[in-house]
């Protein structure tokens, strides 16, 4: 079971964005009133769940492995990388979030609120 099926929620909110977890898109509200849209693939979206539900927490490689990947055998630290750059990328119009890698364990995803 993915985590996608785990939650009910349709949709998932950190910073300006919006995951849409049915439509495999991620919803970028900026400031000045405008919208961008990107598509995602499903283990994308997968992964991004997992960080922003678990935002502060450290997301263990291991059970990136576990949940996302069917075939363990195909899963490396080199394609984790991979996918998580490109969800850096995708998320790099709020500069409020940040995902970190904790070398040899997993990523923590970080939300940073604005001071007053």
């Amino acid at each position: 079971m993915t985590p996608m099926e785990k939650t009910n929620p349709t949709t998932l909110s950190v910073g300006c964005y919006e995951l849409n977890i049915k439509t495999l898109r991620l919803i970028c509200h900026r400031a000045d009133g405008s919208r961008t849209e990107q598509a995602l693939s499903f283990r994308e979206c997968s992964m991004l769940q997992l960080l922003i539900l678990n935002l502060d927490e450290i997301v263990e490689n291991e059970r990136f492995r576990n949940e996302l990947w069917e075939n363990t055998y195909l899963f490396s630290d080199a394609s984790l990388y991979v996918f998580i750059s490109h969800l850096r990328r995708y998320l790099s119009a709020d500069p409020r979030i940040t995902i970190i890698n904790l070398r040899g364990r997993g990523y923590r995803m970080t939300f940073q609120q604005q001071q007053p």
